[in-house]
C-alpha cells in the first residue's frame, strides 16, 4: 500500500466510536482513515501551510485544525472542506485543545495568547494575553538577565477544569464560571443558544439549542411552552423510530416558518429537514437521505 500522506504526519488521533482514524501532515490535508481497510475514506483540504494538529469534539462532530498559520480552520466529520475559519491571532497558531463540556476551543499563538471561541457559534468569547514569566527559582538564579521563554503547547484538563500550558515550566489556569445556578422555577435554556426566530402571527419569540425548543413572550419575557427534539421526534415521524436516536447527534444549522408560521422547518447539519407543529411541538414530517448533503438554509414553503 502507498503512503497516506506526502509529507510527514504531525498528529493522527483513533476514534473508537467512529472506527477510523485522523492524521494530519505538512502536506496540507486531514484524512481520515479506515481501521478495518487501512484506506483513506475522506481528504480534509483547506489549509495553506502544513496541518500541525487538530482537535476532534466527539459530542459535535466537528474538527477543529491549525497550522503554522494565525487562524485555526473548523470541519464538519461528513465535508471535505472547512465549514469556518475562527478568528485570526496576531501570531501564528502553535497549539490547540477542546473543552467539551462547555463547547470551547482554546487556540494559542506564539505570543502567549489564548483566544477562546465557541465550538457551535464560531464567535471568540475570550482573548488572554499571558505575561511571559519564569518560576520564583528560576527568576532568582538568572537575576533577570534570562530569556523569558513562551509557551509551546497546551492541554485542557476535563475534570479540574483548568487548562495547563507549558514551555520549559507547566502554568496552570483555573477556569471559574461567572454564570450563576438557575433558580428551581427556571425554564428556559441551559444551554447555548444555536437559532432564534420570530412568529410574527403569533407574537412569539422562539430560541433553540441542540436539543430544546422555548417559545417565549418577548413583552414579558416569560417562557410559554418548550419541548425536546428526540422525545416528540421518534413516535411521530415516518421515517421510524431511528430518526429519534438521530437527533441527539445532530445540531442545527437552519430554521425557518411556512406561509402561516404554523409548521417550523428545522435543518441540521447531517442533511435531514423536520417539519415541526408549532403548537404542540410534534413532529410532522421528515426529509432525510444517506447523501448528507449540508443544509444552509430553510426557506419559507407554501
Amino acid at each position: 500500500r502507498g503512503n497516506v500522506h506526502t509529507a510527514q504526519i504531525n498528529d493522527i488521533q483513533i476514534l473508537p466510536e467512529l472506527e477510523c482514524a485522523l492524521s494530519c501532515s505538512d502536506d496540507c490535508t486531514l484524512k481520515l482513515i479506515s481501521m478495518e481497510t487501512g484506506a483513506v475514506t475522506r481528504t480534509y483540504r483547506g489549509h495553506k501551510t502544513g496541518v500541525l494538529g487538530f482537535v476532534f469534539a466527539h459530542k459535535t462532530k466537528l474538527i477543529v485544525s491549525h497550522s503554522s498559520e494565525r487562524s485555526a480552520l473548523v470541519w464538519d466529520y461528513y465535508q471535505d472542506a472547512p465549514i469556518f475559519t475562527l478568528q485570526e491571532h496576531a501570531s501564528p497558531l502553535i497549539s490547540i485543545c477542546v473543552n467539551e463540556r462547555e463547547g470551547h476551543v482554546y487556540t494559542l499563538s506564539n505570543d502567549n495568547a489564548i483566544r477562546i471561541s465557541d465550538i457551535v457559534s464560531h464567535k471568540t468569547l475570550q482573548t488572554v494575553q499571558h505575561k511571559r514569566v519564569l518560576p520564583t527559582s528560576a527568576m532568582q538564579a538568572s537575576d533577570g538577565a534570562a530569556e523569558i521563554p513562551a509557551f509551546c503547547t497546551m492541554m485542557y484538563d476535563s475534570v479540574r477544569r483548568r487548562h495547563l500550558c507549558c514551555s520549559s515550566f507547566p502554568q496552570m489556569y483555573q477556569l471559574k464560571k461567572a454564570a450563576t445556578q438557575f433558580p428551581p422555577s427556571y425554564t428556559g435554556h441551559i444551554s447555548p443558544v444555536a437559532a432564534l426566530k420570530y412568529n410574527s402571527a403569533f407574537k412569539q419569540l422562539i430560541t433553540f439549542d441542540m436539543g430544546l425548543t422555548v417559545i417565549w413572550d418577548p413583552i414579558t419575557g416569560s417562557s410559554r411552552f418548550s419541548f425536546p427534539f428526540a422525545t416528540n421526534f421518534s413516535s411521530t415521524s415516518s421515517s421510524g423510530a431511528g430518526d429519534g436516536a438521530l437527533l441527539d447527534e445532530v445540531r442545527i444549522t437552519a430554521v425557518g416558518w411556512d406561509v402561516t408560521q404554523r409548521r417550523l422547518l428545522v435543518g441540521f447539519h447531517n442533511g435531514m429537514m423536520v417539519a415541526w407543529n408549532y403548537a404542540n411541538g410534534q413532529a410532522l414530517n421528515v426529509v432525510r437521505d444517506s447523501t448528507f448533503d449540508y443544509v444552509n438554509a430553510a426557506a419559507t414553503y407554501g
